[in-house]
């Protein structure tokens, strides 16, 4: 009897697996489906935003770069390198970092010119008060 006993021991220890049903199979892959398609909208949706967010800083970039011009025009080429660095803080578009790079200098070279034309008229003046009168 005892030989019995240890037999239905062991045989209670062991467990079959269950065979799974063919529509397990069949709902494991509409689950898999259903969150590809879910993880595919998501990377469109985060897609957009990225293309949204770039548009918006390429808009900003243009603003300050319209700045700079106009303060270009307006002689005020102090106030113009101001806000090259600003430019310099936001992402740029290869076209207008070539912009920003020719209208500074531009604004390096007029403030250059400006600065000769400064001595070279207190030059003048400077000279004109040493001659008899």
């Amino acid at each position: 009897m005892s030989g019995l006993l240890a037999v239905g021991v062991v045989g209670c220890g062991q467990h079959e697996a269950a065979a799974p049903t063919p529509d397990a199979g069949a709902s494991a892959t509409n689950a898999t489906a259903g969150a590809v398609a879910g993880l595919k909208q998501v990377a469109a949706d985060a897609g957009q935003e990225i293309a949204r967010q770039a548009e918006v800083v390429k808009k900003q970039a243009q603003g300050v770069i319209d700045q700079v011009k106009t303060l270009i025009a307006e002689k005020k080429y102090d106030e113009a390198l101001g806000l090259f660095k600003k430019l310099g803080e936001i992402k740029l578009t290869p076209e207008q970092q070539k912009l920003v790079d020719d209208l500074k200098a531009q604004v390096q070279k007029l403030v250059a010119a400006q600065a000769t034309k400064a001595l070279t008229d207190e030059a003048a003046k400077a000279a004109g008060n040493l001659l008899p009168k």
